[in-house]
């Protein structure tokens, strides 16, 4: 027998935002981190560098998407599975509820992790973060507090120490003091010759 699993979380976005992310490759692949590619209703897609594939069957604009969903871990004789995508608004943004049904057998508690690990934490991640918000109506960007900058410390020197200048180490050679000349004593010298006139 087929499992089928249920899963919602809150998203702090729009469900117009959410709606137009998961249909859309560039963003698609933001915020799951890894590559999407996405054709639209009526078209196939890959997602998570084509380890999902499917078809889009139906999409009713910013409140529900109907994919049909395998990996490649389906067994190969397993028929796609059926991915329903229900956007509801919430007073934190929007509930996503996923509703995965004629999974294989045995495998929906597996899927039920990967969409909490792989979808709904990164999500959250990245529609919450500032650089990702960029309508004025999310609620995200009405309610978040404003971070004010951190005020710097001012750096406390030290005076600088008044260092006496270094000498210069005396090689061998130069420590040898060189002797003093000598003073030649006249007293035992012949007096010198007088002049004759």
């Amino acid at each position: 027998m087929p499992d089928n699993i249920r899963v919602s979380e809150v998203i702090p976005a729009r469900p117009d935002r959410i709606f137009e992310a998961w249909l859309d490759s560039e963003t698609h692949s933001a915020f799951t981190g890894a590559k999407a590619s996405i054709e639209g209703v009526g078209g196939s897609y890959s997602a998570w560098d084509g380890y999902i594939q499917g078809t889009t069957f139906e999409a009713e604009p910013h409140h529900r998407i109907v994919q049909s969903w395998r990996t490649t871990e389906f067994p190969d004789e397993a028929p796609p599975s059926r991915l329903e995508v229900l956007l509801e608004e919430d007073s934190d943004g929007t509930r996503v509820t996923l509703i995965h049904t004629e999974l294989p057998e045995g495998m929906g508690a597996q899927y039920e992790a990967g969409w909490k690990e792989h979808y709904f934490t990164p999500m959250k991640i990245y529609f919450g973060s500032s650089d990702a918000i960029t309508h004025a109506d999310s609620p995200v960007a009405a309610v978040a507090p404003k971070k004010k900058p951190a005020k710097k410390r001012p750096v406390k020197r030290r005076p600088a120490k008044a260092v006496a200048p270094k000498r210069k180490a005396s090689s061998a050679r130069s420590a040898k003091k060189k002797p003093a000349k000598r003073k030649v004593s006249t007293r035992n010298k012949p007096a010198a010759r007088r002049k004759r006139r």
